[in-house]
């Protein structure tokens, strides 16, 4: 029998066959001479530059010879010459050492097999998620890319990597501002504008990790990236919308549906007069005019609430307790599930248009030098008291009454007398009337008195007399 020594004190390298089987050849050639075995994997020694033993070819010569099949599918074989190992310590000692490297394989084959089934698993969850995943090299070449990027950007795992990920930028100024953000140790999702694969553009939020080595290296990069086209369009709107709300000319107060205010714009704080931090967290009554009925305001809230809106003329209190007159639009918001969440007033002072009305209302039913009714105005009262006479079985009488040489006066007096003369005889004239009878100014120098509900018709005589006797 022939051996060499002992066992070579070489740790057990990790890795699979490729480092393995080398290790365990010379282990072999510590224990044995090279010539006393033979070790192959599939025909194929383990070490290239060794020949077959001659003894190998003949088969009286040959000792003991094991098989062991190893998990990549290939079958290990270790032969003993018969004359130098066979039957020895030193033949227990290499089938021993065979075993180890054998189960070591097996154990780290089902290792990986672990390891490939969980990144298996890993990979068709980043793959399912709707978000893009892109792992870069340190140099931004593309080294992973996940289906939710392959549906973002157009491109199929095989077109984007190995790929600069400079391709999906939609700005050329871009690279710079990501790298200065990145190297300054900001991890907030950041803006940015990507480019398709059929050459539209989009934002995106991204955010960038790096990733790191076993220890502690700078690897690569991953980005995260989700299309915020709808997002940004959105707060576009919102940004516009606010501004409106804020620099509209109405006045725009938000309140929740208990009533409590949430917001309020410029022109409501210029209306009413209160401060912004006044009125915010404060109940709407804080403008509700007391003219109203305690119920009024509710009523307008659950109709506003049935209908989605509630129009009309109200009117409010400012701070000082002054009220004006105001047209309302009150508007109810609900939330997705038809939950009433808030109301939003948007309110006007018309005032102006109210004096502007009662102007055009008096220049058209009313004497402008008198204040007297006018023909017109006359021609309505009295067909609202014939309507009523004859439903009362009343009686009314219209006396007309002529300013005799009001003309002459006019002219050799002038126009400023004429007028006096007109005003202290529609003076005269109403002083002699009951409050409920009218007198008009129909013409230059005629005027008209309505007498209602007379209980006889002799008593139109007597006020025409007693207004002939007052003149």
């Amino acid at each position: 029998m022939t051996t060499t020594g002992t066992a070579n004190a070489e740790f057990v390298p990790e890795g699979g066959a490729e480092q393995l089987l080398p290790w365990l050849a010379r282990q072999f050639d510590a224990l044995v001479a090279s010539n006393a075995y033979w070790l192959e994997c599939d025909g194929k020694p383990l070490i290239a530059e060794r020949e077959p033993p001659a003894w190998l070819s003949r088969p009286e010569r040959v000792g003991t010879r094991w098989d062991w099949h190893l998990p990549d599918g290939s079958t290990l074989t270790l032969t003993l010459a018969d004359e130098a190992v066979s039957g020895t310590r030193e033949e227990a000692t290499l089938h021993a050492l065979t075993n180890l490297v054998v189960s070591l394989l097996d154990a780290r084959a089902d290792q990986c097999a672990q390891c490939q089934k969980e990144l298996r698993h890993y990979r068709c969850m980043l793959d399912h998620l709707d978000s893009s995943l892109i792992g870069m090299d340190l140099n931004g070449y593309i080294t992973s890319w996940n289906r939710g990027a392959e549906r973002l950007f157009g491109y199929s795992r095989d077109e984007a990597i190995g790929r600069h990920v400079l391709f999906l930028y939609a700005d050329d100024d871009e690279e710079d501002l990501l790298a200065e953000a990145f190297l300054g140790g900001s991890s907030r999702e950041m803006l940015v504008r990507r480019k398709k694969r059929d050459g539209s553009v989009f934002w995106a939020g991204i955010s960038l990790s790096l990733l790191a080595d076993d220890d502690g290296n700078p690897a690569g990069l991953l980005g995260y990236l989700t299309d915020a086209t709808e997002r940004v369009q959105a707060e576009e709107r919102l940004r516009l919308q606010a501004a409106i709300f804020e620099f509209s000319g109405e006045a725009i107060m938000v309140t929740d549906a208990r009533g409590e205010i949430v917001s309020v714009n410029r022109a409501f704080l210029r209306l009413f007069g209160y401060a912004s931090d006044a009125v915010v967290g404060r109940n709407e009554s804080l403008i509700h005019c007391q003219h109203y009925e305690s119920g009024f305001w509710a009523a307008i809230r659950a109709e506003a609430g049935q209908k989605s809106y509630w129009i009309g003329e109200i009117r409010c209190g400012r701070r000082g307790g002054e009220t004006f007159p105001a047209w309302l639009s009150l508007s109810s918001v609900h939330n997705a599930e038809g939950v009433l969440t808030h109301f939003v007033s948007m309110i006007s002072d018309i005032s102006e248009r109210k004096q502007s009305e009662e102007r055009i209302y008096r220049l058209a039913y009313f004497d402008n030098l008198t204040g007297l009714p006018n023909r017109a105005m006359l021609s309505v009262l009295l067909g609202q008291a014939i309507e009523e006479s004859r439903r009362d079985r009343s009686h009314g009488a219209v006396l007309l009454i002529n300013v005799d040489r009001f003309k002459r006066i006019n002219d050799v007096l002038g126009v400023a007398a004429g007028d006096e003369l007109l005003k202290q005889v529609a003076r005269r004239i109403r002083a002699a009337l009951r409050a409920e009878d009218v007198v008009a100014r129909c013409g230059a120098d005629e005027f008209a008195v309505a007498l209602f509900d007379l209980s006889r018709r002799e008593h139109a005589l007597i006020v025409a007399e007693k207004i002939l006797r007052d003149r």
